[in-house]
């Protein structure tokens, strides 16, 4: 009975366990991840902030995230609309919560993530920041730089940096798809490049994935034929022609459709509010 009752008074500790975030400033932070020589996890968050209560219920408090966040980092919450908040937001161009900001010990930004961040993520940024010889894509960067730049190092690189989410994700899917312009859009990786590396809805693999589309995955298609259709909006305001912009509206939206992933504006309507953007850009 009562070791019962010992463990019934340990669950609230158990289920409550969490990342020890100091209430201090960004400054403050910043010296006492210099001083014990440790790099800086800020979640900058509001308090309306539905995404920001998700993650302080779910994410931060994981208990593998909660025990490598601890020993790794000095974790620091700023709240973006009070004491020093507005100045954060301002100095790293912060425009929504929540926004999640590593630094290194000596005060330089490691990284920046912005929205909920599953625990996956947090441990891969975590990893990244504090023990960046563990990274997988970091790992994979320094084989790929170090070697002849062989296509399978180079695949292995962005298999890596695809896994993490990196940024660079996009600038070595492009020198991949410069050097090895033929994809099979069957396999995984072949479409991961298209995704990320063709922008032109006139290009022929773009045609043939579209006269393909019922073959892939509905999400990935729905996503890609939105990001053609964004490249050729944001083509048309820089050449001040609408004519492709529209054609490849024309051209998606029954497909869209069909998919029915999305909620679709009104395809007449969209291609006025469209011509009348880039004719006022």
């Amino acid at each position: 009975m009562r070791q019962l009752i010992l463990l019934i008074a340990l669950l609230p500790v158990i289920g409550f366990s969490q990342i020890d975030f100091k209430h201090i400033s960004l400054e403050e932070g910043k010296a006492l991840a210099k001083k014990e020589n440790k790099p800086l996890f800020v979640d900058v968050f509001a308090t309306w902030c539905g995404p920001c209560k998700q993650m302080a219920n779910t994410t931060f408090k994981d208990p593998e995230i909660v025990k490598y966040y601890n020993d790794h980092f000095i974790c620091l919450k700023v709240d973006g609309e009070k004491e020093d908040g507005p100045k954060v937001m301002q100095e790293y161009e912060i425009s929504a919560y929540p926004t999640l900001l590593y630094f290194n010990p000596d005060g330089t930004t490691a990284n920046k993530y912005v929205g909920g961040m599953d625990v996956g993520t947090m441990k891969r940024l975590g990893i990244k920041t504090a023990e960046p010889d563990k990274d997988p894509a970091t790992i994979a960067g320094k084989k790929y730089h170090h070697s002849k730049k062989k296509k399978e190092d180079l695949v292995a690189l962005i298999s890596a940096l695809n896994e993490s989410g990196a940024d660079s994700l996009n600038f070595y899917a492009e020198m991949y798809y410069k050097q090895y312009p033929k994809l099979d859009l069957s396999k995984d990786f072949d479409f991961l490049i298209f995704e990320k590396a063709e922008n032109d809805f006139q290009s022929e693999i773009a045609k043939k994935f579209v006269e393909n589309y019922k073959s892939y995955d509905p999400a990935r298609t729905n996503y890609k034929l939105i990001s053609l259709l964004l490249a050729e909006n944001a083509n048309a305001k820089k050449t001040q022609n609408f004519d492709n912009c529209e054609k490849a509206i024309r051209l998606y939206f029954p497909i869209l459709q069909e998919l029915g992933l999305a909620q679709l504006p009104d395809m007449e309507e969209l291609i006025a509010q469209w011509k009348t953007e880039m004719e006022a850009y």
